[in-house]
């Protein structure tokens, strides 16, 4: 079963996306800042992680930096309401993002972006 790794500040999209992603059948864990995500992949990689762009301290593109240094493979999708602006989501996927996701979002489409994600 595969493990995703969310990270946003906020609990409440925290919670949402977490919701989502087990319903769907994966298994989830929590960040609430580009520190602890950096800290917990380093502990034990997640399949997919799902990271938001505004946080307080390390933004997402600067912890999307810092987890393509500690692994380039990494499989980030970006999910926020800065995805939408083409300059910010052309960043990211420069930056080693794989996909993204614009809030809000559909359940559906979130999970056809993870499934597709995993099977690349």
């Amino acid at each position: 079963m595969a493990k995703i790794l969310v990270t946003d500040d906020s609990s409440f999209m925290r919670d949402l996306i977490s919701e989502i992603v087990k319903r769907a059948g994966y298994t989830v864990e929590h960040a609430s800042s580009g520190e602890e995500l950096l800290k917990k992949y380093a502990e034990e990689k997640a399949d997919i992680v799902i990271l938001d762009i505004v946080m307080s301290e390390m933004d997402g593109l600067q912890a999307l930096d810092k987890l393509m240094e500690l692994d380039r493979n990494a499989k980030v999708l970006v999910c926020s309401a800065m995805a939408g602006q083409k300059v910010v989501s052309d960043e990211a996927l420069k930056r080693g993002a794989r996909a993204c996701i614009n809030k809000p979002f559909s359940a559906n489409d979130l999970i056809a972006v993870i499934e597709k994600e995993l099977h690349a």
